[in-house]
């Protein structure tokens, strides 16, 4: 398939309101910051593992605070998930 015929679909898909370019890319910057704070939270729950310093209480560890970012990206899976039965239902 030759580049020029790739154009019409990609200015397809980015037209598809449900499409992953919209659900997940839009506001890239805001959730990419997202994402970086929750790795960086994961490598401080593993380091807390290897030095036996992570506690025996979820509330207030690190872990909890990594489980709450995780889970206010909500917005994003969701948008997975319905690009996901988009793609199956083609």
């Amino acid at each position: 398939m030759a580049f020029e015929a790739l154009i019409p679909l990609v200015e397809r898909y980015k037209a598809d309101r449900e499409s992953v370019y919209n659900t997940w890319f839009v506001n890239g910057q805001e959730r990419l910051g997202a994402f970086m704070a929750i790795k960086t939270g994961v490598k401080q729950v593993i380091d807390e593992i290897r030095t036996c310093t992570f506690g025996n209480d979820f509330k207030g560890s690190s872990l909890e605070v990594v489980l709450n970012s995780i889970t206010e990206q909500k917005q994003v899976f969701k948008g997975a998930s319905s690009c996901s039965t988009t793609v199956h239902g083609v």
